[in-house]
């Protein structure tokens, strides 16, 4: 006996339709605006700031990150840091979702990725292992990621001694 073409389709389609029911959904791809997902999905350019919660000179018209003071600036780290750094805050075993910490973040870095003519900025707090999309404000952990994360910074700030204080 013949079998119908709509058995047949449901019979081919069956395991790519089980393997995506089975598949965890990306949450670190669902804390990110459009806007910022599509920087961070096809990263060109990172900008990389030290960032503190007040302004610590006085002068000329100050340079924010979300509500944070940028106090300095890395030099340009080109593409392949943008992307390495694109990569960890997709990656959703940079995280640990789960867990909950009574911290209260004081981010002293901030990146801004460049890419598909849009940006994303995200703000990092080192002590407490936690990240913030800005302007989402929202904390995220990344305590999988601290040693990789840490040493993107040592890389870019190699004279800070905040950030080589920083145990990984």
């Amino acid at each position: 006996m013949p079998k119908s073409l709509p058995t047949v389709a449901l019979f081919l389609l069956l395991p790519t339709l089980l393997s995506s029911a089975d598949a965890p959904p990306n949450r670190a791809k669902a804390i990110w605006s459009p806007e910022a997902l599509a920087a961070l999905s096809a990263p060109e350019k990172i900008e990389v700031f030290r960032i503190a919660e007040r302004q610590l000179k006085v002068g000329d018209r100050p340079q924010k990150i979300g509500p944070y003071f940028v106090t300095a600036q890395a030099k340009d780290p080109g593409k392949e840091v943008a992307q390495r750094a694109a990569a960890l805050l997709l990656d959703d075993r940079s995280y640990e979702w789960e867990l909950k910490k009574g911290c209260e973040p004081m981010p002293g870095i901030a990146f801004r990725i460049h890419g598909a003519g849009k940006t994303a900025e995200v703000v990092l707090c080192y002590e407490c292992k936690m990240l913030s999309p800005i302007p989402a404000g929202q904390w995220h952990n990344f305590d999988p990621a601290q040693a990789a994360l840490i040493k993107l910074a040592k890389e870019l700030f190699p004279d800070d001694k905040d950030i080589a204080a920083i145990k990984e």
